[in-house]
């Protein structure tokens, strides 16, 4: 549901004249390299680390920065009302809870018969940092199914924060070293499909020279 809700402001984004990545996917797009799910899974990447300065997603939601409820269009009594207008993490708590799924199943019909009754007795702070396990650093996890190439999207995410890195190397928000780890049971089979993130084609999602001089940078040990 979390997804669905970011996904909503990420298109807004990609769609904004202020989007200083659109040229970069399109060039991604052009290249058939990438799958849909890889592509898809670098724009909400790109979007949490450069539109939202790669904040924790808790501060994010209760930020209200995926917020798009109207809420003069909610059934909702006034002093739910008052405090779902003026509370940026009350209305993105309201957002989650009411989200519907495919069938029409409201995610969370207990917070909001929450909100509903008692609005002022509520943390909604404190509940948002909850359901992101009280984190206090940026924890994006990427779901996609099996095959999907979770291994050429983790290279590929190395490439852009480098890329970035190398073009504004005093910003925090891009890595220029990373570390992977390994669960130690399944090393026999894990480690040999990490290894392919060395023969992952930066061409595929930038431009030469940028693509050729990164890759002769990268050391691996």
């Amino acid at each position: 549901m979390f997804y669905k809700i970011i996904e909503r402001k990420r298109d807004e984004w990609l769609n904004s004249p202020c989007c200083v990545v659109s040229d970069l996917i399109s060039y991604i797009e052009r290249q058939h390299k990438m799958r849909d799910a890889q592509i898809e899974s670098i724009k909400t990447y790109l979007f949490l680390k450069i539109e939202c300065k790669n904040q924790p997603l808790w501060e994010l939601f209760a930020s209200g920065k995926f917020n798009s409820t109207n809420v003069d269009d909610l059934e909702v009594n006034r002093a739910t009302r008052e405090i779902l207008e003026v509370n940026p993490a009350a209305l993105a708590l309201w957002e989650y809870a009411s989200i519907s799924d495919e069938n029409d199943n409201v995610n969370s019909p207990k917070i909001v018969a929450a909100i509903k009754k008692a609005p002022d007795s509520i943390d909604y702070t404190g509940v948002i940092k909850e359901l992101f396990f009280n984190v206090t650093y940026p924890d994006y996890l990427f779901s996609i199914p099996m095959g999907a190439g979770k291994t050429y999207l983790m290279a590929a995410l190395i490439y852009l924060n480098l890329y970035f890195a190398l073009a504004e190397p005093d910003n925090p928000i891009f890595a220029h070293n990373f570390i992977l780890f390994v669960p130690s049971g399944l090393k026999s089979s894990i480690v040999p499909s990490l290894r392919d993130i060395q023969n992952f084609n930066p061409l595929w999602i930038l431009p030469d020279p940028v693509a050729s001089n990164l890759r002769s940078l990268i050391q691996y040990e």
